[in-house]
């Protein structure tokens, strides 16, 4: 498991000449103050110093600020350091260790020196490197839009197509980091078997066209040509063999399925016509005795209220609209397979009547047709048998791949996950004043949409689920992160149920985690650090400028030169 703790953030405005240096406790820690003074920037500038810009506009910001921030690693401590789209890694003794000016670099540099190895589709089905936004989503709840039924937190994170329930399994383990490495791979090769596929299309429509002028019974000048014109004739008609053959078997399968879904439905049509007459007979104003049809025991009229016909009726109904359905979607293949069967049968048909036709006399034009043919049709099946030796390869590493990813994603496994989510989710919505309720299907990337009230409370409940989860020892968690609260009075939070989740906070988070909770006042709870800001957009002050000008200004300097280095090798290389 690798550990982030942040030590320090230090924020250093040139243009106004302000800064301000904050020290971190490993643990719990409470950040005060009233509205306007600087608390959710304070948040929002650690993660933007790490590649993550979270929702919400900062008003009156210094665009160009510097940020400092200190963590430790494993134990080991860096310096983190961001101005515009600069970015930079240095170890303890100042050293430089990475350093870019763009925020795909940075994703990668920051993914590698954290061992994030998460990667996500994204809306171009291309695969790409989960970011530093991916990595903190389920650790942070911003007030502007976390505390929502659904995940606004990050700027950026809509470029994934559903990163959510990929970034919360990863960090839960329902599938290990692995899978989606073999995951990536697999869509990889998917992709590379569909152009494959795009291309042998483009080859046959080739093929049948000059087919049209360059006619496939015509002489050939060898017997090496005659040979492999045979050869290919028989081929194709091989392959059209075989394809038949699926298709045939594929249409039994499917008769057989559809015989299996009429009887199915006429099973379920009788049982519902028999609940019907029997609620209708049950539902008559008037039975001194109800007798059961099996047993013969006689029932008082309440009996009617144990029975539950009209829920077993909708089931029943529901049933058969799906085996309906089914039913229509069997035909609809059956018809399909049917038709490519016989567009199949007409080709084989013409193939074997070539291969059958006796060659006549030659003609010169004859003799010119077959050479060009011959020459055509060697190309052909050249590029052919290579696309094909191709896509052979993508489909066993594919083939691999997918077994690898069924083999990682371990039912019983992810049944103990849910299991263990479910409990801590339980555990805290008791904890935190909410009505109980059934969680037996809630799934570990359900995240709650509850209006009122109630609903940062279900927020809250659910990501403290998720921290238990994924700091457990059980499952193998690959990361320890810090966990940030921002604001938790939303939504009119009254006197009995705001005390409880700041008291759930402070006592009812994983031990051992670094917390961060911004509140509008003090508490009565234990914290183990209170950091108390004062004055409307004080953040910044100016007596603390020079001091971290002397520990910032340094490092800056050390990032642009190592940027303007880069930049100046790059603009050498393209020039020669």
């Amino acid at each position: 498991m690798k550990i982030l703790r942040f030590k320090s953030l230090q924020i250093l405005s040139e243009r106004e000449k302000k800064a301000r240096m904050v020290q971190f406790h490993p643990n719990r820690n409470l950040i005060l103050g009233l509205n306007h003074v600087g608390k959710s920037t304070l948040t929002k500038q650690v993660f933007e110093t790490l590649g993550a810009t979270a929702m919400g506009k900062l008003e009156g910001w210094d665009d160009a600020a510097i940020t400092l921030l200190t963590a430790f690693v494993d134990g080991e401590e860096f310096h983190f350091i961001r101005q515009f789209s600069n970015r930079a890694i240095f170890n303890s003794e100042g050293k430089l260790i990475a350093s870019t000016g763009k925020l795909g670099e940075w994703t990668k540099l920051f993914g590698t020196f954290m061992e994030f190895n998460l990667v996500l589709s994204d809306k171009s089905e291309k695969v790409a490197q989960a970011d530093a936004a991916c990595m903190f989503l389920p650790f942070y709840i911003n007030q502007d839009g976390g505390w929502s039924g659904i995940w606004h937190t990050f700027s950026g994170l809509s470029r994934f197509r559903n990163p959510a329930k990929g970034i919360v399994e990863y960090f839960t383990q329902v599938v290990p980091p692995k899978f989606y490495v073999a995951k990536a791979e697999y869509e990889t090769e998917q992709r590379a078997i569909q152009s494959i596929d795009a291309d042998i299309r483009i080859l046959d429509r080739t093929r049948e066209r000059l087919s049209k002028s360059l006619e496939i019974v015509g002489p050939q000048l060898t017997s090496e040509g005659f040979e492999a014109e045979i050869s290919e004739l028989v081929r194709q008609l091989t392959v059209l063999n075989a394809q038949q053959e699926s298709y045939r078997a594929e249409s039994v399968s499917l008769q057989e399925s559809l015989a299996s879904a009429d009887h199915q439905i006429a099973i379920t049509t009788d049982a519902l016509k028999r609940y019907k007459e029997d609620f209708a007979y049950l539902a008559e104003p008037s039975h001194h005795d109800l007798v059961c049809p099996t047993c013969g025991a006689q029932h008082e009229e309440s009996f009617l209220s144990t029975l539950n016909f009209a829920e077993d009726a909708r089931g029943l109904a529901d049933m058969l609209i799906r085996l309906q359905e089914t039913r229509a979607h069997l035909i609809s293949r059956i018809d399909q397979c049917l038709a490519e069967r016989g567009v199949l049968g007409k080709r084989y048909a013409e193939l074997q009547a070539i291969l059958e036709t006796k060659r006549g006399d030659l003609k010169f034009a004859d003799v010119i047709r077959s050479m060009g043919s011959g020459v055509a049709r060697t190309a052909f099946d050249q590029e052919d048998r290579e696309l094909e030796e191709i896509r052979s390869g993508h489909l066993t590493k594919s083939h691999e791949l997918e077994q690898q990813m069924k083999a990682l994603r371990n039912v019983k496994r992810r049944k103990a996950i849910k299991a263990e989510f479910q409990e801590h989710y339980k555990d805290a919505r008791i904890k935190l004043n909410l009505d109980a309720k059934d969680v037996s299907k809630m799934q570990v990337s359900s995240r709650p949409d509850i209006s009122g009230s109630g609903g940062p409370r279900e927020v809250l409940a659910y990501y403290a689920a998720l921290w238990w989860v994924s700091r457990s020892a059980e499952f193998g968690s690959p990361f320890s992160l810090p966990i940030i609260v921002d604001c938790p009075a939303q939504s009119g939070q009254d006197a009995i149920n705001l005390p409880a989740m700041v008291h759930f906070i402070s006592t009812g988070l994983p031990p051992g985690a670094q917390v961060f909770m911004t509140y509008e006042a003090d508490v009565t709870e234990d914290f183990d650090s209170r950091i108390t800001l004062t004055g409307a957009r004080g953040l910044l002050v100016e007596s603390e400028y020079a001091e971290n000008a002397q520990l910032i200004l340094p490092k800056l300097q050390s990032m642009q030169k190592a940027l303007l280095e880069k930049w100046q090798a790059n603009r050498a290389f393209h020039v020669s």
